[in-house]
């Protein structure tokens, strides 16, 4: 037969989010594509500071009640979900902009230009959407991946510069390390989501962490909030870029969210996915 879903909640990210969404309704839509459900909770709340915790709450308990006898494990995913790792990134991307432009000034003296920061910004975004990390058959090392491209955004802004200047690769040196330092050293689990944690816990839930992205980048991240702690098993903690290396999928393909059904000892009939991204956390597809 054909498998059933997990139902899929997308909460748009966390409470800071919600609570400055305006609206009269929750709005739920149900998507049967290959027998794969999702639930979506999302566009409209109350101006009133809404959290997640009570968000995740409330869909909890409306599961919970509509299928107790069925009901095993909640995955849950980590950036914009767990953590707020965009919020996050905002001042990392200062940080980073500044660091760029200091020591590319520090280093070409009088004779550099002032670097445009938010241009600097944008161009490396750009880059990033793109191509963030090296995906060719001898990858680059993720960080000096990133460099480069802080290098290559630099450079944009300097009349003939070239590849291999040594003043513009020390600038996105600096740039993608007071990008990392800045992150790491500030991120962490929204209160709000370590309370829907214990929610489910304690009503007998198994919970799963499925987080997409480089392995190395993620891992960090994960190291950097200890999330260790919150899930003490090795194996609860899926990370998206591994399984790629494995020759296996990330999500939304659907064999990322039948390992996690392995792991909770369930079928996916009896579990939810909480997650920020319709792309990724909602429409979850047997294709890759």
């Amino acid at each position: 037969g054909r498998v059933g879903t997990p139902l899929g909640w997308a909460a748009r990210g966390c409470a800071r989010r919600i609570g400055s969404r305006v609206g009269s309704h929750v709005g739920r839509e149900t998507n049967r594509r290959n027998d794969w459900t999702t639930f979506n909770v999302d566009r409209y709340f109350t101006k009133f500071d809404c959290c997640i915790s009570l968000c995740f709450r409330a869909t909890l308990s409306s599961v919970i009640f509509a299928r107790a006898m069925v009901l095993k494990a909640v995955f849950l995913d980590f950036d914009d979900t767990l953590c707020m790792t965009s919020e996050h990134d905002v001042p990392a991307f200062e940080a980073a902009t500044a660091a760029a432009a200091a020591t590319f000034a520090e280093r070409r003296g009088d004779t550099a230009g002032p670097v445009d920061r938010e241009r600097l910004r944008v161009e490396y975004r750009a880059f990033m959407s793109a191509t963030p990390w090296d995906t060719s058959p001898t990858p680059m090392e993720v960080t000096a991946f990133r460099s480069a491209m802080w290098s290559r955004a630099v450079a944009l802004q300097v009349d003939g510069s070239g590849e291999g200047d040594e003043d513009i690769n020390a600038a996105g040196t600096a740039a993608q390390a007071a990008f990392d330092s800045h992150r790491l050293a500030n991120l962490v689990f929204l209160p709000e989501a370590l309370d829907a944690l214990k929610h489910a816990r304690q009503r007998g839930l198994k919970t799963v962490m499925i987080t997409n992205g480089h392995h190395k980048v993620q891992r960090d991240k994960l190291g950097a909030v200890m999330a260790h702690e919150q899930f003490p098993e090795p194996e609860t903690i899926i990370v998206g870029g591994e399984e790629v290396l494995k020759g296996d999928h990330e999500k939304p393909h659907v064999s990322i969210f039948k390992k996690a059904c392995a792991v909770a000892r369930c079928e996916p009939h009896e579990a939810i996915h909480v997650g920020d991204s319709l792309s990724t956390d909602v429409q979850v597809r047997e294709g890759g």
